[in-house]
């Protein structure tokens, strides 16, 4: 791990921009070259391409596990590495990765260790999950959850409203096995709706311990 690039998302939770800075410091002092920095969703994802032309070898995701999957899907093919931080608000696949959760420590320790882990993940549609899934009627609270994010709390009643509804009106979903590479999902009424495939693909990341807990969704 010597020259970065920086993502990071200041509406993620954690990830204020004086922590970002607070970050920034920590690879000039562990003398690590900073390529670029992008603030998303305001900015755009760089590309495979701009990454090695700037001679990344690692991406260093600073933010919740909707940006570091959006991060990881964008960049799929490229072949640097990911070093996974939590500033989000459950941070689930920065725990499932590191014992530490203190930024910094990870930042030290990757510093200091070469291994890299892979990444397995479930590919449903197009869309991938690297760490849990939420299916069914219950996934539509994401959008009460961004309303209080977002301190927009006429659009949270609307949209608490229609999760309810949805949740206790609607036909659930349940998982009936594997078939293959396959996970079947189907609705509590039979009818399939969703096939999900366990990718043997790997994705590369950069982590503070030599496997992972997280990625199966």
């Amino acid at each position: 791990m010597e020259t970065l690039w920086f993502i990071t998302n200041p509406n993620s939770g954690t990830a204020t921009r004086a922590k970002c800075e607070a970050l920034e410091a920590v690879f000039e002092e562990s003398g690590l070259k900073l390529a670029g920095r992008t603030e998303f969703p305001e900015q755009k994802l760089p590309e495979a391409g701009e990454l090695d032309s700037a001679g990344v070898d690692t991406v260093v995701l600073f933010a919740g596990d909707g940006t570091i999957n959006a991060a990881l899907c964008a960049l799929e093919k490229w072949e640097g590495a990911f070093l996974i931080l939590p500033g989000g608000t459950m941070n689930l696949l920065a725990k499932g990765l590191h014992s530490e959760t203190d930024p910094h420590k990870i930042v030290h320790a990757a510093r200091a260790s070469d291994r890299r882990v892979s990444l397995p993940y479930v590919i449903a549609g197009e869309h991938r999950a690297f760490v849990g899934l939420i299916l069914g009627p219950a996934a539509s609270w994401f959008r009460a959850r961004e309303a209080v994010r977002n301190g927009r709390f006429r659009r949270l009643m609307a949209a608490a409203r229609g999760a309810l509804r949805k949740t206790f009106g609607e036909r659930g979903i349940r998982v009936v096995g594997a078939r293959g590479s396959a996970i079947i999902i189907r609705r509590c009424s039979s009818r399939p709706i969703c096939t999900g495939s366990r990718s043997p693909q790997s994705m590369p990341a950069t982590g503070s311990r030599s496997s992972s807990s997280a990625g199966n969704g």
